[in-house]
């Protein structure tokens, strides 16, 4: 794949693809993942999803949330929620052994335009090291990629 991407995850909920910095040793994840919810009325019904949602994923023993934005976009025509978070993961598999590093995360997650109890997101992470200088744009250019059919 492109610049040592590699498929990490291809199934009926989504793709997913990694790769490793080498000189760096930090980890790149972008991925589109959909999945079926309770159906939402109201964006503000669809933040408050997202973040109870959000909040599940980060189980306490493996994740400690550093700072956790969630902000309502109308950048495309169907509801959606930006999410930018960092994240301390506890326990990073490196080839080291299990370390502790910070997880960047960027992503939308929107629900689906005539599928109400439908929601998925489009994310970019990095893991290890500060943010990149280019994280935004690397996580913008991936998500404007991603269309809804």
């Amino acid at each position: 794949t492109s610049e040592g991407w590699q498929l990490t995850q291809y199934d009926a909920n989504g793709i997913a693809f990694g790769r490793r910095d080498s000189p760096t040793g930090k980890t790149y994840v972008a991925q589109i993942i959909a999945h079926h919810r309770p159906p939402v009325n109201t964006p503000d019904e669809l933040l408050a999803i997202f973040k109870t949602e959000t909040e599940k994923d980060y189980l306490p023993d493996r994740f400690k949330p550093i700072e956790l934005h969630f902000q309502l976009t109308s950048e495309r025509p169907y509801p959606c929620v930006r999410f930018r978070g960092t994240i301390e993961d506890l326990k990073s598999r490196t080839p080291q052994g299990t370390l502790s590093l910070p997880l960047h995360v960027r992503s939308l997650y929107c629900q689906h335009p005539t599928q109400r109890d439908l929601g998925g997101f489009i994310s970019y992470s990095q893991r290890g090291g500060p943010p990149d200088p280019d994280l935004d744009f690397q996580t913008q250019s991936f998500i404007d990629g991603a269309q809804v059919p």
